[in-house]
């Protein structure tokens, strides 16, 4: 299994390495995994700004209207708060699992062709 995974980075490694890093799986494995894998180092990187960057813009947003909240500024998140935390809820436990999903079946339908030939 993992000569498909070494293959399939090797097809598309940017794209593996944000699979990766928007799985289910906990940070070290993310980042320990990957390091063992054939990846360069502008590949992981990539990755690593694609993944983290909207989160450090929602965390930001998110502390910026605690602190408006807090102070008394405003009375209640703003709407576009709301959206936000609303699509990560979303993205988070339907979309990077089933993407993360399909990605295991194709290594697993090419694991079957292997055998097959």
């Amino acid at each position: 299994m993992m000569e498909l995974v070494q293959d399939s980075i090797r097809e598309n490694p940017v794209g593996v390495a944000l699979i990766w890093r928007f799985s289910f799986l906990p940070e070290f494995v993310k980042n320990f995994g990957l390091s063992v894998l054939p990846i360069k180092p502008i590949h992981f990187m990539t990755a690593v700004f694609l993944h983290g960057f909207p989160f450090t813009c929602l965390w930001t947003f998110l502390g910026a209207e605690t602190g408006a909240l807090a102070r008394g500024v405003v009375a209640e998140p703003s709407r576009a708060l709301k959206i936000l935390v609303s699509g990560v809820y979303v993205f988070g436990f339907f979309i990077s699992p089933t993407l993360v999903g399909m990605w295991v079946k194709s290594l697993k339908d090419k694991q079957k062709e292997k055998k097959r030939a």
